[in-house]
């Protein structure tokens, strides 16, 4: 295929030219950045978590069953490495899937329509769900307990940066 016109014929490129473009511009994540993610992601999320539990147990303890400081500390930290094990694990899996999705993402910079925004923030919430309920049903804690400790958890980690991000592109954004 080319265009019409004195030299404007289009080259494709093999795989090995387009590997060699790609690497400047996106590094080769190892190990090492895997780990990271998953200990930064850990972190980010115990002081939310911690949180979220210790004001729900100083406002309403029947809801953490009376537990004490230290016991919240510990079901925030449990949280927080399943969290940011999960996202090691994800971010693993969207690395092994990345080439298909970077030469689609070339052409798209946007983040996309606001459902698939609705449909991330959900998906991340259910996931906070399920972590928080493998965390606190050992506990002793009931369902509505779990239930709405996870709530707490998913508006604070997922529903909230989102808005927050939101609002303040709007706020960037040049009016017109």
């Amino acid at each position: 295929m080319a265009l019409p016109g004195p030299g404007r014929g289009i080259v494709w490129a093999p795989d090995s030219v387009r590997a060699r473009l790609e690497e400047p511009v996106r590094p080769r994540i190892g190990l090492a950045g895997f780990l990271l993610v998953a200990v930064v992601g850990c972190a980010l999320t115990w002081v939310p978590a911690f949180a979220v539990f210790a004001v729900t147990g100083a406002v309403a303890p029947s809801v953490t069953g009376g537990a004490g400081v230290g016991e919240i500390a510990l079901w925030a930290l449990l949280f927080a490495v399943l969290i940011g094990i999960v996202e090691g694990v994800t971010a693993l899996i969207g690395k092994l899937r990345d080439r298909r999705r970077a030469r689609r993402a070339v052409e798209d910079t946007e983040d996309g329509p606001v459902w698939l925004i609705v449909v991330r923030v959900a998906r991340h919430t259910a996931q906070t769900a399920v972590i928080a309920g493998l965390v606190l049903a050992p506990q002793g804690l009931g369902a509505a307990e779990v239930a709405w400790l996870a709530c707490g958890l998913g508006v604070l980690l997922n529903a909230l940066p989102v808005a927050a991000v939101n609002l303040l592109r709007r706020r960037r954004r040049p009016a017109g």
